[in-house]
């Protein structure tokens, strides 16, 4: 556990490389992106390379910036930056049939979100005044903290529908049940991303699709 002197130097470092920066991609993100004043550092975490990871926050996007700081005995450095995307992973049940209590009951987790068939649509862009639902809707996502990767917060969420996977299973029949995925990147930052052997054997266990959605934003860079 590192203790706090030692985050906020680490804290300090990355946040020098933002405001003076000595990165080339540092300053060709930054020629065209604001840093997100009213909450800036987001996460900070080691990576599996012995340097630590600071995610920034950026001004109107969904998106980070990581500056990637190295510690020194004498001297410790922002050795890298790059732009990562926000992801979004929860479970997600639809169904004609049963009700969200009833899908609560059945799995023991409380709803991020939910509605009920034949509800009034309320705050839904596109439509019509007095439009009601015709399935319903429960879904659950973790209470992670937001700029966490896709890939933790695919394997936590995981580890808890394995626990599950029975009680998952008996809703097969009269619901939807799927693991919705939904990544914010930068134009410019596109990249993919990986499922491994257990990740693909673990969703087939649950009999649950897996549904990705990408939404890339922001500015062109120079």
């Amino acid at each position: 556990m590192m203790d706090k002197n030692s985050q906020d130097h680490i804290k300090a470092v990355a946040i020098s490389e933002i405001r003076s920066p000595r990165l080339a991609v540092t300053k060709q993100f930054f020629a065209v992106h604001e840093l997100d004043q009213t909450n800036p550092i987001r996460l900070v975490h080691p990576d599996d390379k012995g340097n630590w990871l600071v995610y920034f926050g950026i001004k109107g996007e969904r998106y980070y910036w990581v500056v990637v700081v190295k510690l020194g005995e004498t001297e410790s450095i922002a050795k890298w930056g790059y732009c990562n995307p926000h992801s979004a992973v929860y479970l997600q049940i639809i169904s004609s049939i049963l009700k969200p209590d009833a899908i609560t009951a059945k799995l023991g987790l409380q709803p991020t979100r939910q509605y009920e068939k034949g509800s009034l649509k309320q705050g839904v862009a596109g439509t019509r005044h007095g439009q009601r639902y015709d399935t319903s809707l429960w879904r659950y996502e973790e209470n992670l903290p937001s700029a966490t990767d896709f890939d933790k917060k695919l394997n936590s969420l995981l580890q808890i529908l394995v626990k599950r996977k029975q009680k998952l299973k008996s809703l097969l029949d009269s619901c939807s049940i799927g693991i919705q995925v939904v990544h914010y990147v930068q134009v410019d930052y596109t990249w993919g991303w990986h499922l491994d052997k257990k990740q693909i054997l673990l969703l087939s266990q649950l009999g649950v699709e897996l549904d990705i959605d990408l939404n890339a934003s922001g500015p062109d860079l120079p």
